[in-house]
């Protein structure tokens, strides 16, 4: 235990980041290219396309090398660490932003802002832009030191930066969307939805993607803030807390449900017991039909639950809660067969990139061996943004996943991180991970019942079902997580 009186850290390990560049994910845009190194998670979700792919793919063996809390505050559950040049940033609801040695958890500075600080800085050439209810601020890396200070109003922010070009880019809680000079801190465009805007902002090329609470996506130009268009309104009460992600000119977004998510959930599972046969939705024979090979299904049958899927959300479009957008004229491109997957009525679990056409999804079906837990048929693929299609991934671990591996429960919220043939699983209690090669899970780090494998803090709120969770970020041979308030560092080997 450290001597801080401010933090109480575990420190295991040593200095092991391989700074050699590599070829930078196709979405980063040249600026971004030329300015971040391949081992950075300089932004919320890597890069500003949002793709929470990283270039640096990191396999076992895994072990925890440092945990750090900050006695007497908490982190809120969106947010994700943010890494680079060798430090971690995170904020907290008390208004402090901590950088953090990178290798064994040091803290290296802190500043306190006004107001809490509701989601993941950005970092961008030595500079750390944090938002906040406070409003918006520029520091020294090095020093923590405020170089500017924006407050355009009392509201506030509750997203995360981005930085493109010269401006620092993110949306307010009085439902205004910000451009602000990066070397002065001065508002240079902004542009007014119906509502507050709570989602981070994604962008790629010249062409910035927002969603508002007014349930619209709004695509604008980076240059002036210029309304390229407005799209229809998405069913959902809410967009909050996650992101667009772009990929293949397609703009992909999840709302949360309109009717109670535990009727939502409920009414789905009864629809897709009925799609594979079975004689009702009791869960003594949803549990039998589990145990059984049934589970693997068929490619025809496979088929035909993807497309009673997409009538049911045809038929009953408030069911929707995943959508997919043609990122140059906001129309949508598909209906996706993605049921909703989300926990205590949060937005639905976000995908991930996996290649230049696929996201890696969590979504409801009846054919998987991924389901573990009391809202059952949960599974995982390879959903094609092109075309809508799902691929479905069965792992080679038998009949039921093995424990703290994946949680397969509709009702909790999950977060996804990719790199090479890796995805990474952030639960509540657990990091985990599945091979794309092999389909083989492992733990990395955390119980089942337990906030990453260690003991509640007890200042901190109780955060176990959500409603919204962040991803593991991916530098070098780490990934950083944070969960139960506390930021964890694991260490595997570099592939």
């Amino acid at each position: 235990m450290g001597s801080d009186k401010h933090r109480v850290r575990t420190i295991i390990g040593r200095w092991g980041i391989d700074r050699a560049c590599k070829a930078i994910f196709v979405c980063l845009v040249m600026l971004w290219a030329e300015a971040m190194r391949a081992d950075d998670w300089p932004m919320l979700r890597h890069d500003p396309a949002r793709s929470g792919r990283s270039s640096d793919s990191v396999g076992p063996p895994f072990n925890v090398a440092w945990s750090v809390v900050f006695p007497e505050e908490t982190i809120p559950t969106r947010t994700e660490p943010i890494v680079a040049d060798g430090r971690v940033y995170v904020g907290t609801y008390q208004g402090r932003l901590y950088s953090l040695h990178a290798t064994t958890g040091e803290e290296l500075w802190s500043a306190r802002l006004k107001g809490p600080i509701l989601h993941s800085p950005c970092v961008f050439q030595n500079k750390v832009y944090v938002a906040g209810v406070g409003g918006l601020w520029a520091l020294d890396a090095q020093t923590g030191k405020t170089l500017w200070h924006f407050s355009p109003h009392r509201a506030g922010f509750c997203t995360s930066p981005l930085v493109m070009q010269d401006l620092v880019l993110l949306g307010g809680r009085d439902g205004r969307f910000c451009a602000v000079d990066r070397a002065t801190g001065k508002l240079r465009w902004s542009v007014g939805t119906g509502g507050p805007i709570r989602t981070s902002a994604a962008a790629i090329k010249d062409t910035l993607f927002f969603a508002s609470e007014d349930m619209h996506v709004y695509a604008v130009r980076l240059e002036d803030g210029q309304l390229l268009w407005k799209s229809h309104k998405l069913s959902g009460q809410s967009v909050r807390d996650y992101y667009p992600l772009l990929l293949a000119d397609r703009v992909i977004i999840r709302t949360n449900p309109v009717e109670h998510f535990a009727t939502h959930i409920a009414g789905d599972t009864a629809f897709l017991a009925s799609q594979a046969g079975l004689p009702d939705n009791h869960w003594q024979t949803i549990d039998q039909y589990l145990k059984s090979s049934a589970v693997f299904g068929t490619p025809e049958k496979i088929r035909a639950e993807q497309a009673a899927i997409r009538r049911r959300l045809e038929q009953y479009p408030w069911l929707q809660t995943f959508f997919i957008l043609d990122a140059k004229t906001g129309e949508t491109v598909c209906i996706p067969p993605v049921l909703y997957v989300g926990g205590c009525a949060g937005v639905g679990n976000p995908p991930v990139v996996v290649s230049e056409t696929q996201v890696f999804v969590i979504y409801r079906t009846a054919y998987t061996n991924f389901t573990l837990g009391v809202a059952p048929f949960v599974g995982v693929g390879l959903l094609d943004v092109t075309t809508g299609q799902i691929e479905p991934i069965f792992h080679q671990h038998g009949l039921q996943v093995p424990w703290d591996t994946f949680w397969g429960t509709a009702d909790e919220a999950q977060n996804l991180s990719s790199a090479g043939p890796m995805v990474y699983f952030s639960h509540q209690g657990t990091l985990s991970a599945l091979d794309l090669r092999n389909k083989k899970l492992m733990n990395l780090a955390g119980r089942r019942d337990t906030f990453g494998g260690f003991r509640r803090v007890d200042w901190a709120l109780n955060e176990w079902h959500g409603p919204a969770r962040s991803s593991a970020a991916i530098a070098g041979e780490y990934l950083y997580w944070i969960t139960g308030s506390r930021v964890i560092a694991v260490k595997g080997e570099k592939e």
